[in-house]
């Protein structure tokens, strides 16, 4: 496989954003755009992943982030 791929080319323009929100846009934007690849490569779970963390990067970039607390 010797093409590149779309994450290769995007991986020096993400790190040029600025700000969490601009990171947040950035990633629901990709996440979208990979959930619509997946369902239309009969990929549903995969789709429905996608889905989950695009709708948690826009509310990152809203504002609405929700602290997590994990412990072990």
């Amino acid at each position: 496989m010797n093409q590149t791929s779309p994450i290769e080319i995007e991986e020096t323009t993400a790190t040029s954003y600025d700000s969490k929100r601009d990171v947040a846009e950035y990633c629901q934007k990709i996440c979208g755009e990979l959930s619509v690849l997946a369902r239309n490569n009969q990929l549903p779970f995969l789709s429905y992943l996608l889905e989950m963390a695009e709708k948690e990067a826009r509310e990152n970039a809203q504002g609405r982030e929700q602290q997590v607390i994990f412990s072990s």
